[in-house]
């Protein structure tokens, strides 16, 4: 089971840990939101790696994915990267764990899609084109350089094992859960996405806290993007 995070991170703004994590969120909700608006309104929701695609992709990691994770959390909120859950040990299982984690996460993705379409009242959603390599390839890298990268650190890595601590185990996995769902609001537009949402939040949280190895919910995030 996952160790809780020390109590000697001070976070540099005199915010409690936790606190700052809650005011992370709530930046990272409004940056990401922004992103996606963007990304529909510059590019039409495509990840064609144009010219001006790729200094938007670059300049969004920068600013999400080292500045926020690097600022936000390492520096402003004085982790370090083993407490937030990256540990050399254990490499090879973590590996096969994050694989299998990916698969079930699919499974959901899956299950989710069907419900969905239920719900809609069984009409299929519009054919979509078949995506190019070169979107095949941006698409790849936003799952794991923005989506798992992000989320994992954020949510998994500093978050659960505060709200562990505070609240016990399987509490704060699902107090984590809410958040990472109610983080995608202005990303998200349907109901059942959120619920969907939670759901995966639920198992990259056990996936976290079992073996306390961030590398086996960055995986599986990764893998479904």
């Amino acid at each position: 089971m996952q160790q809780s995070m020390r109590l000697s991170l001070q976070p540099r703004l005199g915010l409690s840990p936790l606190a700052w994590g809650l005011v992370l969120v709530v930046v990272f909700s409004v940056l990401r939101a922004g992103f996606g608006w963007g990304l529909q309104q510059f590019f039409g929701g495509s990840f064609e790696p144009t010219p001006a695609f790729l200094v938007a992709f670059v300049l969004a990691f920068l600013v999400l994915s080292v500045g926020f994770i690097v600022g936000g959390l390492r520096w402003l909120g004085g982790a370090s990267w083993r407490d937030l859950g990256w540990k050399r040990e254990g490499l090879l299982r973590a590996f096969g764990l994050g694989i299998l984690g990916g698969v079930l996460l699919m499974v959901v993705n899956i299950a989710g899609a069907f419900a969905m379409l239920a719900l809609a009242g069984g009409e299929p959603p519009p054919t979509q084109p078949m995506p190019s390599p070169g979107q095949l390839v941006m698409s790849l890298l936003w799952g794991f350089l923005f989506a798992a990268w992000q989320e994992e650190n954020l949510f998994r890595g500093y978050l659960q094992p505060l709200l562990i601590e505070r609240w016990g185990y399987w509490p704060g996995i699902v107090a984590q859960a809410a958040l990472f769902s109610l983080a995608h609001i202005g990303y998200h537009t349907m109901l059942p996405l959120f619920a969907l949402t939670f759901v995966v939040g639920l198992v990259l949280g056990v996936l976290r806290g079992r073996d306390g190895n961030l590398l086996i919910p960055f995986l599986a995030h990764g893998m479904i993007g």
